[in-house]
């Protein structure tokens, strides 16, 4: 996969559209463009109907593979590019310049299709002898070894695959197989078998002596996890003999690591106190920076701790138990710019408030003005002065086209009032909901020469 970029001026600057916008023209440095291409990779022809992703902003390639996208944030931006029978492009990213468009330029390759079978004997690594019950997989396909270790897999896609090989008290094996379409493919292997224990306790709250529920045990690098039960007690069995960093872990409490060793075939004992260090609230409301109307379903996030909830119907925020010290809160909506708060800080039994506001992504209006005459015709009226709402103007050009880039939504489906006036000419006007991201033509605004 290649990706070319180059930057493209725009043909005149985006201030020139916003006279007198007041607080809005100081958002226009603050988005960019992105133009491109999507084609094959194999023989260079143009795909269609693909989706591109950029900052969270969706557009699809046209007939000639082309695509646009307007109002994307400046800075570092991810983008995506799938296709039906390509496979994504995932994981790339393009720097947006304000007031540029930047080009970008996608090849897809083509997703491989087909099937092949797998199929082999698992023996046990110290005399060969066949291992029945070796549950063998492969991406969502699955069996197990029958009593002389055989197994087979069907339907696996083609393309490199990797199996895996699992049963109690034996380290687990992989292996890596090219599966060809139609292919018929022998993978044999062989497991050891390892001396291996249980570990078991009860966690308790180190200040009540009570059982606390919900603890995350387990052993780093050994793919062994559990989760305390309503007592505070936890078992984990199939641990390989010796000894091992076992770790507790649960939101509100300090987590804790101790060196534990599991003995062969017996059960080793580890109680453990977690400490519950001080914590507070933290609580606010989220506004639209523009319209300062609630902004419910926006995530907010406690940066670096792992927490997440979601604004209700009112923009209301509330995370509980949140330990003392100092953060960062991040909030995010796919129609708004992500916005992140100061440092914060977070008091033991005190509630902290935090209002934020969010800045919606803008959008573009573009349209026509037409003058009407005597018998019923519409023709394009130039030099027509076009006013959005009550300060932002512009004017016609020779085909009585007009545009307004970044134009910010009102919410809850508010619309603009477009009017359009001429010298000579009675004035007329339309309204619009502009939305975020997006191109919205509005109706065309039709006048009529003053008659005397």
């Amino acid at each position: 996969m290649r990706v070319l970029f180059r930057l493209l001026l725009t043909a005149a600057p985006l201030a020139a559209l916003l006279t007198g916008c007041g607080g809005t023209q100081d958002l226009i440095a603050a988005y960019g463009g992105v133009v491109g291409s999507v084609t094959d990779a194999s023989n260079g022809a143009v795909v269609s109907g693909a989706t591109i992703t950029v900052g969270g902003l969706n557009a699809t390639s046209d007939s000639s593979g082309r695509f646009r996208l307007a109002n994307v944030p400046t800075g570092e931006q991810a983008y995506t590019a799938s296709a039906t029978g390509y496979n994504t492009v995932a994981g790339g990213t393009v720097r947006i310049q304000p007031n540029v468009s930047t080009n970008l330029d996608i090849e897809l390759s083509v997703a491989q299709t087909g099937t092949g079978t797998v199929r082999g004997t698992v023996t046990r690594g110290q005399d060969g002898v066949p291992l029945s019950g070796v549950t063998v997989t492969v991406g969502s396909l699955s069996t197990v070894t029958d009593s002389l270790g055989h197994y087979e897999l069907t339907n696996v896609p083609v393309g490199p695959q990797t199996l895996s090989f699992v049963k109690a008290d034996y380290a687990s094996g992989t292996a890596i197989v090219n599966v060809a379409e139609n292919g018929q493919h022998e993978v044999n292997t062989t497991l050891y078998q390892v001396s291996v224990g249980t570990i078991a306790g009860t966690v308790v709250d180190s200040r009540t002596g009570t059982g606390i529920e919900g603890v995350s045990v387990f052993i780093a690098g050994q793919g062994l996890s559990t989760t305390t039960d309503s007592s505070g007690a936890y078992t984990l069995a199939n641990v390989p003999a010796g000894t091992h960093s076992l770790s507790f872990d649960r939101t509100g409490y300090r987590s804790e690591t101790y060196a534990v060793t599991a003995v062969d075939d017996g059960t080793t004992i580890q109680d453990v106190s977690l400490v519950a260090p001080a914590v507070g609230r933290v609580t606010g409301l989220i506004r639209d920076e523009f319209t300062t109307l609630a902004v419910s379903g926006a995530r907010v996030s406690i940066v670096g701790l792992g927490r997440e909830v979601t604004s209700d119907s009112a923009g209301v925020y509330l995370f509980e138990d949140v330990p003392a010290g100092t953060y960062e809160f991040s909030f995010r909506r796919s129609d708004y710019s992500d916005s992140r708060s100061p440092s914060l800080s977070v008091m033991a039994g005190v509630t902290s408030v935090y209002d934020a506001l969010m800045r919606p992504l803008l959008g573009r209006v573009e349209g026509f003005v037409l003058e009407l005459h005597s018998t019923g015709s519409t023709t394009p009226l130039s030099g027509a002065t076009v006013r959005l709402g009550t300060s932002r103007t512009t004017t016609t050009a020779s085909d009585g086209s007009y545009a307004f880039d970044n134009v910010p939504p009102l919410g809850d489906g508010q619309e603009y009032t477009l009017y359009a006036s001429a010298v000579g000419f009675q004035p007329g006007s339309v309204t619009v909901t502009p939305q975020a991201g997006q191109i919205v033509v509005a109706p065309n605004i039709v006048v009529s020469a003053i008659t005397q």
